[in-house]
């Protein structure tokens, strides 16, 4: 700690030091305190500082802070809030901050955020970020990359969670729930669909199914035909 000898001009005063009465001498101001009461030397607030031989704190600039009794402000890290300079916090999920920033900001919409960002990153493919974080797209939904919401499949096609696009259904398949696991169903017996139906119909009177119900139709003609044969055969 410096001090300056004051035994020839008693009414000299020297910026940064300071003396209570009765003292030879003048003291620089410490570090991390405030000097303009010299019988009542204290310290810096939280938010403020001061260098060795500064005899009142200064408010720290935007995007540093300080605890109390600091020389220096220290600038605030990225991914972090620094609102409260006794307790530096990560920024939450679907937050960010960069270095010099105290405070966090929410991440823009088709982008998101893990715990502790400097930044957001665009929503991946098949994922929904409309909270700020990234979680799967629901089975027959979808998204593409930065987009952030998920999108329903439209009729005749299907999707599994996490799809960055949907399936177009296909022939002879049952997609009347877009939502599926592995792959949609085989239409039941006496019904049909083809490519891009969301639904499976019945096949049309007379034809038998066979994929596609792309059978010979059978008229009553030859229905009869067929019974006379059967029985005059017997």
């Amino acid at each position: 700690m410096k001090e300056i000898n004051e035994k020839n001009n008693h009414d000299t005063f020297v910026s940064g030091f300071y003396s209570v009465a009765g003292q030879g001498n003048c003291t620089e101001c410490p570090e991390g305190k405030e000097c303009t009461d010299p019988t009542n030397i204290v310290v810096c607030s939280t938010g403020t500082y001061s260098p060795a031989g500064q005899i009142t704190c200064s408010t720290c600039a935007t995007g540093f802070y300080s605890v109390a009794g600091q020389g220096n402000c220290t600038e605030c890290p990225e991914g972090k809030e620094c609102t409260d300079p006794t307790n530096i916090v990560d920024c939450s999920a679907g937050t960010h901050s960069p270095a010099g920033q105290i405070t966090c900001s929410t991440c823009a919409t088709g982008t998101y955020s893990g715990l502790g960002s400097p930044s957001c990153s665009p929503c991946p493919s098949g994922s929904n970020c409309t909270d700020g974080t990234s979680q799967p797209c629901d089975a027959g939904t979808f998204s593409m990359l930065g987009q952030g919401v998920c999108t329903a499949c439209p009729a005749g096609y299907y999707s599994a969670a996490g799809a960055s696009s949907c399936t177009i259904c296909g022939a002879g398949q049952d997609c009347s729930n877009p939502a599926v696991t592995v792959g949609p169903p085989d239409c039941a017996a006496g019904n049909f669909s083809q490519a891009g139906d969301s639904n499976c119909r019945p096949c049309d009177l007379g034809r038998v199914y066979t994929g596609s119900c792309g059978g010979v139709k059978l008229t009553l003609f030859y229905i009869s035909y067929i019974i006379y044969l059967i029985f005059n055969n017997q």
